[in-house]
């Protein structure tokens, strides 16, 4: 009997199943295959025969009949979702200390992540005023290190705003008085 279960499926049998069943000899071999569906995880993936394991070996696994036996999988799971969180650029500032590889603007990362970073003003720039939204929420940034720190649950887009040229007060005194 060939257990059916979520996020993968048996191929390239060497029996005729009906309904899950085949009906072999005692000594036969039986090899198949195993196949992780799309949007699941087999690195983890056990194939046992009667609760034996069983190894992969050419692609496909395979046993020797003694009685009735259940071929079963287990450890596949669906894969967490990934999300895109875009940082948007923009003048006057960087990104900094970021928590994970950006590419071009963008980290993809698992459903659930929490992602930091850092902004640091570029010369003659101040983020005094800045205001620092993920989607439409405006975020702060920790009081302890300076980092602004956001859970991922969809794919995201970090905007800063209110980043300003640094002005100066220039007080000039009439020397000849």
């Amino acid at each position: 009997t060939f257990q059916e279960g979520e996020g993968y499926s048996y191929s390239d049998i060497n029996v005729t199943l009906t309904s899950g069943k085949a009906s072999v000899k005692e000594g036969d071999t039986v090899t198949f295959k195993v196949n992780v569906s799309e949007g699941y995880d087999g690195s983890e993936m056990l194939v046992k025969a009667n609760n034996n394991v069983l190894n992969l070996k050419d692609g496909a696994y395979s046993f020797t009949v003694s009685g009735a036996t259940v071929v079963s999988v287990s450890d596949v799971s669906k894969e967490a979702s990934k999300f895109t969180v875009t940082l948007t650029a923009g003048t006057g500032f960087s990104y900094i200390d970021t928590s994970d590889t950006v590419e071009d603007g963008v980290m993809t990362v698992n459903d659930g992540t929490e992602i930091y970073f850092g902004l640091q003003a570029d010369e003659g720039y101040t983020l005094e005023n800045a205001v620092v939204k993920a989607g439409d929420t405006v975020i702060a940034a920790d009081e302890e290190d300076g980092h602004y720190y956001v859970t991922i649950t969809e794919n995201t887009v970090i905007t800063v705003t209110g980043v300003a040229a640094e002005t100066f007060d220039v007080t000039f005194y009439d020397t000849d008085a």
